[in-house]
């Protein structure tokens, strides 16, 4: 989906993606009340930048899979933070990313996008190797 964005570019997408990626990058990423939780706001401005990178795909089975894929990995990613040591640049991730999608490097932004899904991937791992139970999550979730 992201080739395809990169091969049907508009300038009109190429602004949608800056100002995705700059509102993105403005937004604080924890609650300043609970730092183990990111804010819903973020989260919200996060799946923006991710739709806006392959919203010039021509293809809405493929953007309507990958928004399937999404929903099922936010709650892996979920997972992924807050390990010990588990430290990572998310923002630098995504203008990585955001750079070689508008400089039409398609290889190279398929490259970063994947980096940033194998990162999150290899975190989980990591807290589940660490004994994460996922169950504690769900219970803090409805104690709010």
């Amino acid at each position: 989906a992201l080739r395809e964005s990169i091969a049907h570019r508009t300038a009109e997408w190429e602004e949608q993606l800056v100002l995705a990626r700059h509102r993105l990058a403005r937004a604080e990423r924890r609650l300043p009340e609970d730092p183990s939780t990111n804010d819903p706001e973020w989260e919200k401005l996060h799946r923006a930048f991710h739709r806006a990178l392959i919203a010039a795909c021509r293809s809405h089975w493929l953007i309507g899979f990958c928004e399937q894929l999404s929903d099922q990995a936010s709650r892996y990613r979920l997972i992924s933070q807050n390990g010990p040591g588990m430290g990572r640049d998310d923002l630098g991730e995504h203008r990585i990313i955001a750079e070689r999608t508008l400089d039409g490097d398609a290889d190279g932004a398929v490259e970063a996008l994947l980096n940033h899904y194998r990162l999150t991937a290899a975190m989980c791992m990591e807290r589940f190797a660490q004994g994460y139970d996922p169950r504690a999550g769900v219970a803090k979730a409805r104690r709010r």
